[in-house]
């Protein structure tokens, strides 16, 4: 997965920048950078903050389809004996 969050026009982040906001929002902790300026470290956190929230929306997703395709597989074995 390609992940990047920006800040203003100059500023970016690659995937370990992203992994680095993920890593701080779970933690509790704001997310901040050397090359933000000071005024924008808020919108910064605000920006790790939703990232998080859309990554772990994106795994409970995942989670859920697995659950479903296990369920259907059961579900078929379970007709398919004679």
């Amino acid at each position: 997965m390609r992940a990047a969050a920006a800040i203003g026009p100059n500023v970016s982040f690659g995937e370990e920048g992203a992994r680095a906001m993920a890593r701080a929002a779970a933690a509790g902790k704001t997310f901040t950078h050397a090359s933000v300026p000071k005024a924008e470290q808020s919108a910064l956190d605000a920006a790790a903050k939703l990232y998080a929230a859309a990554r772990g929306g994106e795994r409970l997703v995942v989670r859920a389809a697995e659950a479903e395709r296990l369920s259907a597989r059961q579900t078929q074995g379970s007709r398919l004996k004679p």
